[in-house]
């Protein structure tokens, strides 16, 4: 492991800092989600917006992984249906005080998928 890596692990053992790195990696996936959407549907930005009544510029920004705001559940089951998506939602059981080494002990979780 690099001094590169050891030093932003040692940085994402800080709460603080593991909550808004986690919370901006799931913004850029999300994003990411919603492009690969768009592209397999065969679609511009600007097609996209008028079939979920909003602008492209909105779908720009969605998409975008500078995008600081994760788009609210509607928006994103709108955008998945025009682009023949389904969108779903899953969960898993873990406490979100333990860390990760007693997650991994514990092993057993149910999951539990929400098709939208």
């Amino acid at each position: 492991m690099s001094k590169f890596d050891t030093a932003i692990n040692e940085l994402l053992q800080e709460p603080q800092l593991r909550e808004a790195y986690d919370q901006q990696a799931a913004i850029i996936h999300v994003a990411q989600m919603i492009r690969h959407w768009r592209d397999e549907a065969g679609l511009t930005q600007s097609e996209l917006a008028k079939r979920v009544k909003t602008k492209q510029a909105v779908i720009s920004r969605l998409e975008s992984s500078d995008n600081e705001n994760m788009p609210n559940l509607e928006t994103l089951i709108q955008i998945a249906h025009a682009c023949g998506q389904r969108l779903l939602l899953g969960a898993e059981a873990a406490s979100l005080l333990a860390d990760e080494s007693e997650i991994d002990e514990v092993g057993d979780h149910q999951e539990r998928l929400i098709a939208l």
